[in-house]
């Protein structure tokens, strides 16, 4: 998921593009300049929209049933070039966002409800799983465990008015091994242009912060970790431990746990498995990133901390659902059966 989307279709100023699309025409190209762009290098090029037949595995919750056609939907075709730095075998990219022409969008006037769940495997060789629509979803081992049973949910909100935006949480502070960290006033505030605030995104590898909040977080965490011996830092982190003598948990190293406190009173925890980058045998980094003084949002959540958590994206109801580590439960966004029913 880029919490961005790609910029939709140019047909002139005074578009609204919030106004849901009729669906497409089959094999019928379409007149309007699009820009399909790589979320990783920012790179966009100027193309056509138009658009494809889609089909979709459906599920009972449990595993893949048939292959179900969803007919023709909107997509723009893009140069070679575009798809420089994606992983190998990417036939390109889909948006997860709000826009009228994203995945979720596009199969909400098909009587699929206008929401999604990710669930990222922390392995590059394990799979992961997306799912559009309604409940429940199920992961081994058998009998399964309904992940949308674990959530809990906290408000999604849109800091410009506006579906460019992305997906923002509110976020009160950030306690380290239930200690608070002391931050500047206002540091996750959103300005009257929309910069600050907490973003989620894919596409960051790790959880990025403005430089006085990672300063302050990290003076935190190594006052929390001050028994553990320090090593020489490794690129891009700034805080490395030898964790020879740490113990393993079932949620991952034993460090002190992370939370971040939303503002509606609920807590997504992170643990080692989601805060510590094993880089060596006996080495591990705290996997947190510094994003300068400058940057557009107070933080941006990565993808190293979603690994192993279920989250459902509520569009319809403006909100986040969560589950922490799924480690807790004794399975892993590896565990849905995607071999039988097909």
């Amino acid at each position: 998921m880029d919490a961005s989307p790609t910029n939709g279709p140019s047909n002139g100023p005074g578009t609204n593009y919030n106004t849901p699309l009729p669906l497409p025409a089959a094999n019928i190209p379409c007149s309007c300049l699009t820009t399909p762009a790589n979320p990783i290098t920012k790179l966009c090029a100027v193309s056509r929209l138009t658009s494809t037949s889609l089909s979709l595995s459906s599920t009972d919750g449990h595993s893949p049933l048939s292959i179900v056609s969803l007919g023709s939907v909107y997509v723009s075709c893009a140069p070679s070039a575009l798809f420089h730095s994606l992983p190998q075998g990417s036939s390109g990219v889909a948006s997860l966002s709000p826009a009228p022409l994203s995945l979720p969008s596009q199969f909400s006037p098909r009587n699929i409800l206008k929401q999604f769940g990710i669930c990222l495997p922390s392995s590059s060789t394990s799979s992961g799983v997306a799912f559009f629509g309604e409940g429940p979803f199920y992961l081994l081992p058998p009998p399964g465990k309904d992940i949308t049973q674990l959530l809990s949910f906290t408000p999604l909100i849109n800091p410009k008015g506006n579906y460019n935006s992305g997906y923002y949480v509110p976020l009160g502070g950030i306690a380290i091994g239930l200690e608070s960290v002391k931050f500047p006033k206002g540091a996750f505030d959103i300005d009257p242009q929309g910069h600050g605030g907490v973003k989620l995104s894919t596409v960051v590898p790790y959880t990025t912060l403005r430089s006085p909040i990672y300063r302050a977080f990290v003076k935190q965490f190594e006052k929390a970790t001050s028994g553990i011996p320090r090593v020489k830092k490794v690129e891009p982190f700034d805080l490395c431990l030898n964790t020879t003598s740490v113990g393993k948990t079932r949620v991952g190293l034993g460090v002190p746990a992370i939370d971040l406190e939303l503002s509606n009173g609920k807590n997504w925890t992170i643990y080692g498995d989601n805060s510590m980058n094993q880089v060596t045998d006996d080495v591990a980094c705290l996997a947190f990133v510094d994003g300068g003084v400058k940057a557009e949002q107070a933080v941006v959540i990565g993808s190293f901390q979603m690994e192993d958590n279920f989250l459902l994206f509520d569009l319809v109801g403006s909100r986040l659902g969560f589950t922490g580590t799924l480690d807790f439960y004794q399975t892993t966004c590896s565990n849905f059966n995607f071999t039988s029913g097909i």
